[in-house]
């Protein structure tokens, strides 16, 4: 027990030898911790064809198919990794109501596929379980349900997630021009507060729907974001569970389970929907205190305004059973009263899963009458909205808390356009791709301190390659945002890793901003934000970023190239004195890194300097 500091083999016998009683003490009674008996990973049987990932994920989508009785369809390429649903009549209404999408891993079901309908998503994108779908596979989705009321995408704040999106968004602006794409990433978890990229978890769901169902009263398309947004901003989700969860081709029969995360009497809060290791792991309590505890976690970070109402979410993680969750969700709700948070609206099922996780997840959104009635759109049922919200009178009237003041964004300044010189044009790329290939070695010796030793190689490749296609002519260098399309398709073939998906990013940015008329400081000022945007890196978190940002700050400010150019070399070497807050080095610790550049930001130093010398 545990007065004994040892596991207790027998609950009815208190074995500590301090029990002056002949009964079993609070201690003796807990139930004991068996190793023998995982109550997680590697032990769920599936009743399924075929275990293994891309099948299993290709028969559940026929299978949703089937039961839509033809109100939803699939795109036709399961051979090249598409896995995508879409609404029968999506393409009809493209050019008048702005098309929804989302997607990510499969596993979450009824989750993104289950949310396509009427009123709901336009398409959903579905990848391997827990794995990102291609960027090839989003940018079909996009094709398909595109038309002149443009396209919103909603995306999970996971990085595999915004960088596949994210690439496919921006060729999708690039081919597309006229048609306005946009993407709203959600990051909804405070499980982990204060890490600066919280992940996106089963709250999506209020913003899935709130911006469907603008959409679908033919809101333009600013308006659909503006919504999602919003949305966004705003809600809020923790998640707890008695096990992790077990992906089906890790099942392996004979195999020895391995020893579980959780013991019987243990509970973990604040875990991710792909069983990622959560805030902590505490001792099991009844539902009324779970409850309790997760809407305590939820309060610093929940606020509404006057006039706005709460509106919750209670997701079954997976294997909760209907009893389970009818008594937590009356808690949850309970715990919010006492909390001065009364819920005017809410739902509860199967929402977002995590394949077998034994769990839930309680999300929370203060709204206005108007994101209410949004929340409230009448639809047909679906496997991902099955009901509508519950009402019930408030117990008492919410507190008018002050709103979070927003700040502007700041307008950069454009400047002058240079000449579109075919020769100036092969200059610049030759001489940024052979910084780069001389940098190599520089590099590589900076990754091995701080990362895993690839960023020099990756960049060389996608360096030479380009310098290839310039022999083989294969760019307009006439039509600069034509070349930066381009480039970006040469980069996307040769280059891998998070740096690769970054580079690509940030060609099709600012061919999409030379496209839309934008001068060449707006279309580098655009690619710096693209990075921004998707990899979710700002100034000060040792990145990249550190170099460009102040860049493009000097050239939109309309300084000249050299003090462009000293700008990037001096952002570079203020990393080594930064502690990195994402990428690999942001896992190591301070003494390891501190001192040493990132090389990603010495990187984009080197070819800066040699595009300013031949300008």
């Amino acid at each position: 027990c545990r007065s004994a500091g040892r596991a207790q083999t027998q609950p009815s016998r208190c074995q500590s030898g301090t029990c002056v009683a002949n009964t079993a003490c609070a201690a003796a009674t807990l139930p004991r911790r068996v190793p023998a008996t995982p109550h997680g990973a590697m032990t769920r049987k599936y009743i399924l064809n075929d275990k293994a990932s891309p099948a299993v994920v290709e028969r559940g989508i026929d299978a949703l198919l089937r039961a839509s009785g033809g109100r939803l369809r699939r795109l036709d390429g399961y051979a090249g990794g598409v896995k995508v649903v879409v609404r029968a009549d999506a393409a009809a209404d493209s050019d008048e109501q702005v098309a929804v999408i989302s997607g990510g891993g499969s596993g979450h079901e009824p989750g993104y596929a289950g949310m396509v309908g009427q009123g709901l998503l336009a398409a959903a994108v579905c990848g391997d379980v827990f794995a990102s779908p291609s960027a090839s596979a989003v940018y079909q989705a996009i094709r398909a349900v595109a038309g002149k009321a443009g396209v919103v995408v909603v995306v999970m704040n996971y990085m595999g997630d915004r960088l596949q999106f994210g690439k496919a968004v921006e060729r999708a602006r690039a081919e597309m021009p006229g048609v306005p794409i946009s993407m709203v990433v959600v990051a909804d978890d405070v499980a982990l507060h204060p890490h600066p990229q919280p992940r996106g978890v089963a709250g999506t769901l209020f913003v899935m729907k709130a911006a469907c169902a603008a959409a679908a009263r033919r809101a333009p398309h600013q308006e659909v974001v503006a919504v999602a947004n919003a949305m966004a901003k705003k809600v809020k989700t923790i998640g707890v569970s008695l096990n992790d969860c077990t992906v089906p081709s890790a099942v392996q029969p004979g195999a020895t389970p391995p020893p579980p995360r959780l013991a019987l009497e243990e509970m973990e809060l604040g875990l991710g929907i792909h069983g990622e290791k959560g805030r902590e792991i505490v001792p099991l309590e009844t539902s009324e205190r779970i409850a309790g505890i997760m809407v305590s976690r939820l309060r610093p970070h929940v606020a509404p305004a006057a006039g706005e109402q709460l509106v919750a979410l209670v997701n079954n993680l997976g294997t909760a059973t209907p009893a389970e969750l009818t008594q937590f969700t009356a808690d949850a709700l309970n715990a919010c009263d006492a909390a001065s948070l009364p819920v005017a609206a809410h739902a509860a099922g199967h929402f977002v899963t995590s394949l077998d996780m034994h769990g839930v997840s309680l999300s929370l959104v203060p709204v206005s009458d108007a994101e209410l009635a949004l929340l409230d759109a009448p639809i047909p049922p679906c496997p991902g909205w099955k009901e509508p919200l519950v009402h019930a009178a408030p117990t008492a009237a919410p507190l008018p808390l002050a709103a979070d003041v927003e700040t502007s964004a700041i307008p950069v300044p454009g400047t002058p356009s240079a000449p579109a010189d075919a020769a100036v044009v092969e200059r610049c790329l030759r001489a940024a791709c052979c910084a780069l290939v001389a940098a190599e070695p520089e590099l590589t010796e900076m990754d091995k301190q701080v990362g895993d030793a690839d960023c020099g190689q990756t960049l060389k490749q996608g360096a030479e390659a380009v310098l290839q296609a310039v022999e083989r002519g294969e760019y307009p260098l006439a039509d600069v945002a034509t070349t930066l399309g381009k480039v970006a398709g040469t980069m996307e073939a040769s280059m891998g890793g998070t740096s690769g998906a970054l580079y690509v990013l940030a060609a099709q940015a600012a061919a999409a901003k030379l496209r839309s008329g934008g001068t060449y400081a707006a279309a580098f000022t655009a690619a710096v934000e693209a990075i921004s945007f998707y990899g979710g890196a700002a100034i000060g978190d040792c990145t990249m970023q550190d170099a460009l940002i102040p860049a493009a700050v000097a050239l939109g400010e309309g300084q000249p190239f050299l003090a462009v150019a000293a700008a990037a070399q001096t952002g570079a070497a203020s990393t080594a004195a930064l502690r990195a807050v994402l990428g690999r080095a942001s896992y190591l610790a301070e003494d390891q890194v501190v001192g040493v550049m990132d090389p990603g930001a010495v990187a984009c130093a080197r070819w800066i300097e040699a595009v300013v010398k031949e300008l």
